[in-house]
């Protein structure tokens, strides 16, 4: 770590730059990054999936959210770099910052709108790539061919999608945008094998009403996926053209997402119009055969999930060791017997005792802990299924819970029991759910450092906007929008709990709507204080629970 920030700094130095700013991200704002990616990681060992970094001639400022606050200080060197809360790096920037400094940042990893809150009349900004020119033996990005993502799974032909998507931008006199990933992979019903936990390719999709480029990192693709693009009428080229083929489409009217669209590909243009991506709200809101898929893909990974809790109870019966990367491999073994299984939807956490207290906690050779008798074992793992994306969280134990363990555990049931069985009026955004969650861990005085829930995709990435249960969530919850439920609590030092479930959003009655829960797995009644619920909650425990228990493993 102090060898690689050593060598940038000298090169900061070479260019007369006095520092620079690091997001965690790639050009195409995900949130999982190829190998060759993963910036701060090069530099300071961080490995969350989020972060921001900036770097001065003489500091070196670490910025991550309250999931990953643990976790950096296990992987940071805390003499080298200073860790600060994820959100108040454009206001240390600001206040550090003096008049003519030169601070280098990547075009292609800022958008508009990220860059923004940095922007002052003080510092000049040069647009550099410095991590990449110093980083010897960079990884280079895969080469991997795209797949098939046929009807039986998405629900909707390719040429409706993009015949749709055309008509939003004439309705906004815009003739061209350029797609992220997510988008352009829902849009063709086409997925990918870039990243290991989202089944996508990376690349971006050029539409305008007229041609459709896709610029890959691979133009080598199989013949069925050759001849189905060129019957949508998509060309596909090398990514290392996207600046010399979009410049001879500059003049064109460009709309483009303030928050996901790479400056780089923005200032290429010459007139510019913000929209948001035209494809998120369709992409979130899912359709019949996308909701059925989530609810097979689920009965699949409860069927998993109930096999391998019968072999972790045998193994503890029999006293046989088990470690938290045990754990992992279980699980992994019991959902690769699962038809349509392709990989797991993001790095299992099984954190045991204190370990679980980190909220995305990932056992490795040196954390690994052994599963202790009475002490809590928080699960939180997911799959992706060729007819859904699964996440699912549960917190068991293995012995006896104190009183504060079942106590704190059935307050963080009763948020998720308030969330599950929530009813509210179209137009309700998850901000206005959110207190559901959190009101009876208030009572303790206590809370939780994550939001309450997140957008889910049909077999693309687990984390998708623009729905989501937080603070933040603003926009409105509609029906066929996927979400996660999974409120928590984490006693540093200790444990951590964390109930989760996915849920759909439904109508209830006109202008009224409710979730269902998709995800079917028992709560382990050990941790429950039954004094705590009231009957309503009770109700909603055994109905659940005998629906949970319905499934044949």
């Amino acid at each position: 770590m102090t060898k690689a920030l050593d060598l940038l700094r000298e090169h900061l130095k070479e260019h007369n730059l006095h520092g620079i700013l690091i997001p965690h991200n790639d050009c195409y704002f995900g949130e999982y990054l190829v190998e060759g990616d993963e910036r701060i990681a090069f530099l300071t060992n961080f490995t969350g999936s989020a972060g921001f970094l900036i770097v001065t001639s003489s500091q070196a400022v670490l910025f991550v959210d309250g999931r990953y606050t643990l976790q950096a200080t296990h992987q940071v060197d805390q003499n080298i770099v200073t860790l600060k809360t994820l959100g108040e790096e454009s206001t240390w920037f600001k206040n550090y910052e003096k008049h003519d400094q030169a601070f280098a940042y990547d075009p292609w990893c800022f958008s508009e709108s990220s860059l923004r809150p940095f922007k002052t009349q003080s510092s000049q900004f040069v647009l550099k790539s410095v991590v990449d020119e110093i980083w010897e033996n960079r990884p280079k990005h895969p080469e991997k061919s795209l797949f098939l993502h046929p009807i039986e799974f998405s629900g909707k032909e390719a040429k409706e999608k993009i015949h749709e998507i055309k008509e939003v931008l004439q309705e906004k006199n815009i003739e061209a945008t350029v797609l992220s990933p997510e988008s352009w992979s829902w849009m063709l019903n086409v997925r990918g094998s870039d990243l290991f936990y989202t089944p996508i390719s990376q690349g971006f999709c050029f539409v305008t009403q007229s041609k459709i480029i896709l610029f890959l990192h691979t133009t080598q693709q199989q013949p069925d996926v050759i001849a189905y693009l060129n019957e949508l009428g998509v060309e596909i080229v090398s990514i290392s053209h996207i600046k010399k083929t979009l410049e001879s489409y500059a003049t064109l009217r460009f709309g483009y997402d303030s928050q996901t669209t790479p400056l780089s590909i923005k200032e290429i243009f010459e007139v510019t119009i913000p929209m948001v991506d035209p494809c998120a709200l369709p992409r979130a809101t899912k359709n019949t055969t996308e909701i059925a898929g989530a609810i097979f893909a689920h009965k699949k990974d409860a069927r998993a999930w109930m096999r391998f809790r019968s072999r972790l109870e045998d193994k503890y019966k029999k006293g046989e060791p088990i470690t938290e990367m045990d754990i992992d491999q279980m699980l992994l073994e019991e959902r690769q017997k699962e038809a349509g299984f392709v990989s797991p939807s993001f790095a299992t956490i099984a954190g045991s005792g204190p370990n679980g207290a980190i909220v995305h906690y990932r056992a490795d050779e040196k954390s690994n802990r052994m599963i202790l008798k009475d002490e809590i074992l928080l699960i939180d793992s997911g799959a992706q299924y060729k007819d859904g994306t699964t996440d699912i969280t549960r917190t068991i134990i293995l012995g006896k819970p104190t009183p504060e363990m079942k106590r704190d555990f059935t307050r963080v049931l009763k948020g998720h029991i308030g969330i599950a069985s929530a009813k509210f009026p179209k137009g309700t955004s998850g901000g206005q759910l959110d207190t559901l969650a959190r009101i009876h861990l208030w009572k303790d005085h206590k809370d939780f450092a994550h939001g309450t829930g997140h957008g889910v995709g049909s077999f693309l990435s687990v984390h998708e906007g623009p729905q989501r249960i937080s603070k933040f969530g603003h926009h409105p919850l509609l029906p066929g929008m996927i979400l996660s439920n999974e409120p928590g609590y984490y006693l540093e030092g200790q444990y951590g709990i964390r109930i989760e479930s996915l849920v759909y959003v439904k109508e209830d009655r006109e202008n009224w709507y409710t979730f269902e829960t998709l995800t079917l797995v028992p709560i382990d009644e050990k941790l429950i204080d039954w004094d705590l619920l009231n009957k309503e909650e009770k109700c909603w425990v055994e109905s659940y629970q005998k629906n949970a228990r319905a499934i044949t493993p």
